[in-house]
């Protein structure tokens, strides 16, 4: 499954945002889990999705927002019940 994030510069922290609405359907009933998470830049996943450090630098320094699309067993592992809709 392939995951549209939304990245967004925090001064020196970078937030992930997931597109959609991420729900587990869990017990019969959908709950809606949290789909942002701010991490700092010297992070190992930061990185790797952005595509190393001098790439997070330069995505610092520009100041814009930035749509991605990645794969998630790549990044973010999700579990079975949890879908974007």
């Amino acid at each position: 499954m392939n995951i549209g994030l939304q990245v967004t510069p925090l001064g020196s922290k970078v937030k992930f945002t997931i597109q959609g609405q991420l729900v587990c359907s869990r017990q019969g009933h959908d709950e809606q889990l949290r789909k942002s998470i701010t991490l700092d830049k010297n992070d190992l996943l930061v990185r790797n999705i952005l595509g190393g450090r001098l790439e997070v630098k330069k995505f610092l320094n520009n100041n814009r927002r930035k749509n991605i699309i990645i794969h998630h067993n790549k990044f973010f592992v999700i579990d079975g019940c949890d879908r974007i809709i």
